[in-house]
């Protein structure tokens, strides 16, 4: 009697190669190619399985391991995807606060420049208000950087030696007070919208507060 006539007992079974070929592509999967290989390696693997179920085929442990890592393969470009969306905003959140730290160091700046005019001009600050008096200030040599007058929130430009316009500077000026102004007098501000619900607020003791709330510029009219 022939092999073939006494069925699958003792028959050599065929190999493993699409098997292994699973294991492989869902390992691939894993380290670097994610669903492109690990698509491929779930489908092969469960042919595979499928045949090794009816004594087609040898090789169970590269196939199921073929699935497996398929899967991880697959999925990990989701979970990453996933991780995106939860850390995207967190890091726009952390840039945002770090630009309005950056916004109060040019308000500073700009509170410190008017004190050394003041020095020179009879303790008077500019008496203009708006951009007319901080041009007083980089037009005398008392704030030259042009970019501490643009808040880094925003995306205004102002080119070295530019003439300061309200149109180019993002912060709000109030000319005509001096060195014997109250303390908590505001004399520069943000533009309303140089932030999101947030703005920062110089006043005439040099030193700088920020806000948050929509009404964030109720603080300028105390």
């Amino acid at each position: 009697m022939s092999i073939e006539e006494t069925g699958n007992t003792g028959a050599r079974q065929p190999g493993s190669g699409m098997a292994i070929t699973s294991m492989v592509l869902g390992i691939s999967s894993v380290v670097c190619c994610g669903f492109i290989l690990g698509i491929p390696a779930i489908i092969f693997s469960s042919i595979s399985l499928n045949k090794i179920s009816k004594g087609l085929q040898s090789g169970k442990g590269y196939a199921i391991a073929g699935l497996v890592t398929g899967i991880v393969g697959t999925l990990n470009i989701f979970m990453i995807a996933i991780l995106a969306g939860m850390l995207l905003p967190a890091l726009s959140s952390a840039r945002e606060k770090a630009r309005r730290i950056s916004c109060a160091s040019d308000l500073k700046g700009i509170g410190f420049a008017i004190r050394m005019y003041s020095q020179e001009n009879k303790n008077e600050f500019p008496d203009k208000n708006g951009a007319a008096g901080l041009e007083m200030l980089r037009s005398g040599g008392y704030l030259e950087n042009v970019k501490m007058y643009t808040c880094p929130s925003t995306q205004t430009k102002l080119n070295d030696g530019e003439q300061l316009t309200d149109g180019n500077v993002d912060y709000v000026y109030v000319g005509g007070y001096n060195e014997k102004t109250s303390p908590d007098t505001v004399i520069a501000y943000d533009k309303p919208n140089n932030h999101n619900k947030y703005g920062n607020i110089l006043f005439a003791d040099g030193h700088v507060a920020g806000y948050a709330g929509v009404n964030w510029m109720d603080n300028i009219r105390k």
